[in-house]
Protein backbone atom coordinates (compact mmCIF):
# COMPACT_ATOMS: atom_id res chain seq x y z
CA UNK A 1 0.00 0.00 0.00
CA UNK A 2 2.74 2.52 0.74
CA UNK A 3 4.27 1.72 -2.54
CA UNK A 4 1.42 3.04 -4.50
CA UNK A 5 1.00 6.20 -2.34
CA UNK A 6 4.76 6.97 -3.34
CA UNK A 7 4.21 6.52 -6.88
CA UNK A 8 0.97 8.12 -7.29
CA UNK A 9 3.27 11.12 -5.56
CA UNK A 10 6.18 10.71 -8.02
CA UNK A 11 3.08 10.85 -10.90
CA UNK A 12 1.62 13.87 -9.01
CA UNK A 13 5.45 15.61 -8.97
CA UNK A 14 5.68 14.76 -12.59
CA UNK A 15 2.71 16.22 -13.73
CA UNK A 16 3.38 19.48 -11.49
CA UNK A 17 6.90 19.89 -12.90
CA UNK A 18 5.46 19.45 -16.90
CA UNK A 19 2.81 21.76 -15.98
CA UNK A 20 5.24 24.28 -14.76
CA UNK A 21 7.63 23.82 -17.83
CA UNK A 22 4.91 23.85 -20.70
CA UNK A 23 3.65 26.97 -18.84
CA UNK A 24 7.18 28.98 -19.07
CA UNK A 25 8.21 27.52 -22.04
CA UNK A 26 11.87 30.03 -22.01
CA UNK A 27 12.82 28.90 -18.32
CA UNK A 28 15.72 26.79 -20.18
CA UNK A 29 16.82 30.28 -22.00
CA UNK A 30 19.66 32.69 -21.22
CA UNK A 31 18.75 35.07 -18.41
CA UNK A 32 15.23 33.46 -18.34
CA UNK A 33 15.06 34.01 -14.18
CA UNK A 34 15.88 37.68 -14.29
CA UNK A 35 11.97 38.13 -13.42
CA UNK A 36 12.39 36.63 -9.77
CA UNK A 37 15.83 38.25 -8.65
CA UNK A 38 15.46 41.71 -6.23
CA UNK A 39 15.01 44.99 -8.13
CA UNK A 40 18.32 46.45 -7.21
CA UNK A 41 19.70 43.16 -8.77
CA UNK A 42 17.52 43.47 -12.01
CA UNK A 43 18.13 47.25 -12.20
CA UNK A 44 22.00 47.21 -11.72
CA UNK A 45 21.89 44.38 -14.70
CA UNK A 46 19.89 46.15 -16.58
CA UNK A 47 22.17 49.34 -16.07
CA UNK A 48 25.42 47.59 -16.35
CA UNK A 49 24.47 45.69 -19.57
CA UNK A 50 22.90 49.13 -21.02
CA UNK A 51 25.87 50.94 -20.36
CA UNK A 52 28.41 48.13 -21.51
CA UNK A 53 30.56 47.98 -17.98
CA UNK A 54 33.46 46.76 -17.51
CA UNK A 55 34.13 46.68 -13.78
CA UNK A 56 32.37 48.52 -10.75
CA UNK A 57 32.16 49.73 -7.34
CA UNK A 58 28.66 48.93 -5.59
CA UNK A 59 27.78 51.31 -3.33
CA UNK A 60 27.97 51.02 0.69
CA UNK A 61 24.27 50.33 0.77
CA UNK A 62 24.35 47.41 -2.13
CA UNK A 63 27.62 45.90 -0.23
CA UNK A 64 26.35 45.94 2.94
CA UNK A 65 23.22 43.35 1.80
CA UNK A 66 25.10 40.31 1.73
CA UNK A 67 22.38 38.51 -0.45
CA UNK A 68 22.21 41.54 -3.08
CA UNK A 69 25.77 41.72 -3.11
CA UNK A 70 26.03 37.69 -3.69
CA UNK A 71 23.35 38.12 -6.76
CA UNK A 72 25.11 41.26 -7.98
CA UNK A 73 28.25 39.39 -8.10
CA UNK A 74 26.88 36.31 -9.97
CA UNK A 75 24.87 38.33 -12.09
CA UNK A 76 26.93 40.95 -12.84
CA UNK A 77 29.60 38.33 -14.64
CA UNK A 78 31.58 38.71 -16.73
CA UNK A 79 31.17 42.57 -15.14
CA UNK A 80 34.20 42.91 -12.16
CA UNK A 81 32.89 44.53 -9.00
CA UNK A 82 35.79 45.65 -7.42
CA UNK A 83 36.73 47.91 -4.39
CA UNK A 84 37.94 50.99 -6.75
CA UNK A 85 36.63 51.96 -9.85
CA UNK A 86 35.61 55.01 -11.87
CA UNK A 87 31.89 53.29 -11.85
CA UNK A 88 29.34 53.13 -9.25
CA UNK A 89 26.09 51.91 -8.28
CA UNK A 90 24.12 53.09 -5.81
CA UNK A 91 20.73 53.44 -4.51
CA UNK A 92 18.31 56.64 -4.53
CA UNK A 93 18.36 57.46 -0.91
CA UNK A 94 22.61 57.09 -1.22
CA UNK A 95 22.43 59.07 -3.97
CA UNK A 96 19.87 61.93 -2.73
CA UNK A 97 21.40 62.13 0.36
CA UNK A 98 25.47 62.47 -0.45
CA UNK A 99 26.69 65.45 0.90
CA UNK A 100 29.11 65.44 -1.83
CA UNK A 101 27.07 64.93 -5.44
CA UNK A 102 30.11 66.87 -6.90
CA UNK A 103 32.07 63.52 -6.51
CA UNK A 104 29.18 61.66 -8.87
CA UNK A 105 29.12 62.47 -12.12
CA UNK A 106 25.19 60.96 -12.69
CA UNK A 107 24.97 58.73 -15.95
CA UNK A 108 21.56 56.74 -15.72
CA UNK A 109 18.74 55.83 -13.59
CA UNK A 110 16.65 52.87 -13.73
CA UNK A 111 14.01 51.49 -11.27
CA UNK A 112 15.77 53.52 -8.34
CA UNK A 113 19.23 52.25 -9.14
CA UNK A 114 21.48 55.28 -9.83
CA UNK A 115 24.56 54.37 -12.34
CA UNK A 116 27.03 57.06 -11.84
CA UNK A 117 30.96 57.73 -12.22
CA UNK A 118 32.82 59.11 -9.45
CA UNK A 119 35.11 61.96 -9.92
Amino acid sequence: MTGNYFGGLILLLIAIFLFVVSNNLNSFEPRAGLNVLPNEVYASLHLAKKHNISELVLSRHLSKNAYVRQRLVEGLYPVLVKKTSPNIIMVKKEFESSKNRKDFIYIDEFRGIYYCRIN
